[in-house]
């Protein structure tokens, strides 16, 4: 196969997988659904992720945390050193991305998979926990780049993330993003120095 091919087939793999795990939830979603959705036939799945859907829920995991991470770090974080200001515009973000269904929300793949995965295996168990912490440190690192001490920022990151993250899950649910929009009260609470 031709190098660029093979990782496009590759990558539109992963694509329909998250985007069709971030509607439906690993096990709502069949190999087949993913293939006849990608356009690939079984044998070229099975060249790219021998070991079936278990590895395709793994690097989608990473796939999707990529992702996420690229997004908060080219399109969030710089927009500010104030953590306020930063999660804030995490939470609008999100809200917008939500209203005007511009793709599925990343962190939801993530959500889905990391619920899933203790059922799923010991291998997906151990890729979502790998995801959260870095997801965790990311929000972390941030806190401390906007002048939190390292302890501060190690105990309120995983506040943030639950808090964000927890809000977008609600208003996925309910089709409603007004309280995400609405967060700012909250996330000034819990930063305030």
């Amino acid at each position: 196969m031709n190098q660029e091919k093979t990782s496009e087939k590759r990558l539109r793999i992963l694509k329909s997988a998250a985007n069709l795990i971030a509607q439906k939830g690993y096990y709502g979603v069949g190999l087949k659904e993913i293939l006849d959705t990608c356009g690939i036939p079984k044998g070229s799945f099975y060249y790219f992720f021998p070991d079936g859907k278990n590895q395709l829920g793994v690097e989608v995991l990473n796939y999707a945390y990529e992702r996420m991470e690229k997004g908060i770090l080219t399109s969030i974080f710089p927009v500010s050193d104030n953590a306020v200001e930063v999660f804030v515009k995490m939470a609008h973000h999100i809200a917008d991305m939500l209203t005007n269904n511009k793709g599925y929300a990343t962190s939801l793949v993530i959500t889905f998979i990391g619920i899933e995965a203790s059922d799923i295996s010991a291998e997906m168990e151990a890729a979502a926990k790998q995801v959260y912490i870095r997801w965790i440190r990311l929000y972390q690192d941030k806190l401390t780049a906007c002048g939190y001490s390292e302890e501060k920022a190690a105990n309120l990151a995983p506040q943030i993330c639950a808090l964000i993250h927890g809000m977008t899950l609600s208003c996925w649910i309910r089709k409603d993003t007004s309280e995400l929009s609405a967060l700012e009260p909250a996330i000034r609470a819990l930063l305030e120095k």
